[in-house]
């Protein structure tokens, strides 16, 4: 179940606000109003090494060609053709 749906908090992505919290906010569901940022590096929220951040894109990026060539695979039909 996703954030959308389990309806309880979730660190620096989702928070359950109370009817008179949206009204303090003028009814604004602005998620930053609710939500604050996280900060995984000691420093300002969302603040990191260039190459920390290409680094991680990079593994990332890596373990999403993994998988989708897996999905691939199981999704192909038995023609004896490769993606």
């Amino acid at each position: 179940m996703g954030s959308t749906s389990a309806f309880e908090d979730v660190e620096g992505l989702a928070r359950v606000a109370t009817l008179d919290e949206v009204r303090a906010q003028r009814d604004n569901l602005s998620i930053p109003l609710y939500v604050p940022p996280m900060s995984g590096n000691g420093g300002e929220a969302g603040e990191k090494p260039l190459g920390a951040v290409i680094a991680g894109w990079e593994q990332s990026s890596r373990a999403l060609r993994a998988v989708m060539l897996r999905l691939f695979e199981k999704s192909k039909p038995d023609t004896g053709e490769e993606y």
